[in-house]
């Protein structure tokens, strides 16, 4: 009989136990469709005709990319369909000049914001649309300009290579423009290159460090003697050096001591 009795009790006990867990399960549940439906409808969706953009550094590719997305959506958003038609530009390219990182080719770019501007209602000026339309053509020339050369920017070895063949070309006497003087060809043959630092982008900066062994040396390169053309070979040594790298480069040339 007391077996009997346990065994009842323990049944009545786990069964006790399974409603119990039936109803935190429950319960558990309910909580969690509430948690999904209210994180749902807090999360913003996507905006009618909004396309992706891509993450970029700052730059002018970023900028460029910033103002066909605020182009498309001024103009209403319209589909890349309705862009490819208008444009005759193919719906990839277009696709592609919206969200991809790749810089488009400029051809995309400056047919893809003629349309767009064209189709803005609100430019927010006096100005007629004639000049808005001439204004973001051109902004979007100049961005693409800009990017472009930010991208075309050479390796730094590259442009080291580029200073130390320029620099001993003059000071073998070949320099690519007016002829240098002989006391500066003979103080860059003496001296010697120890950094090319050069920053790209937009600014395209190239630091040149060089040691003088001697005074003379060290007075010639710093432009510290007053003779005629001893300052020239800067100028021309900076334009030769952006000739060998193909690009417009601002140098800088500092001489330190070494004696």
């Amino acid at each position: 009989m007391n077996a009997i009795t346990e065994n009842v009790a323990a049944g009545l006990l786990l069964a006790a136990l399974l409603w119990t867990f039936r109803l935190i399960r429950d319960a558990w549940r309910r909580h969690t469709s509430a948690t999904d439906q209210t994180d749902t409808l807090e999360q913003p969706m996507p905006r009618p005709g909004a396309i992706a953009k891509p993450t970029l550094p700052p730059g002018p590719h970023r900028q460029l990319n910033d103002l066909l997305h605020d182009l498309h959506a001024r103009a209403g958003r319209p589909s890349l369909r309705d862009l490819a038609d208008a444009t005759k530009l193919g719906r990839t390219s277009i696709s592609d000049a919206f969200s991809k990182p790749k810089l488009c080719t400029k051809h995309t770019a400056t047919q893809l914001g003629a349309r767009l501007a064209l189709l803005v209602t609100d430019w927010g000026t006096d100005l007629p649309q004639s000049t808005f339309l001439d204004q973001t053509g051109q902004k979007i020339s100049n961005l693409w300009d800009r990017a472009d050369a930010e991208a075309k920017s050479p390796e730094p070895d590259t442009v080291e290579q580029a200073v130390r063949t320029v620099w001993e070309h003059y000071a073998d006497g070949q320099s690519g423009r007016r002829e240098v003087t002989y006391e500066v060809r003979a103080a860059m043959e003496k001296a010697t290159i120890i950094s090319a630092y050069f920053e790209g982008g937009e600014n395209r900066y190239l630091s040149v460090s060089v040691t003088a062994p001697d005074e003379d040396t060290y007075f010639v390169l710093d432009g510290q003697y007053d003779r005629p053309f001893d300052e020239d070979w800067r100028e021309m040594f900076g334009i030769d050096v952006g000739r060998a790298i193909d690009m417009h480069v601002d140098v800088s040339v500092y001489v330190l001591e070494d004696f």
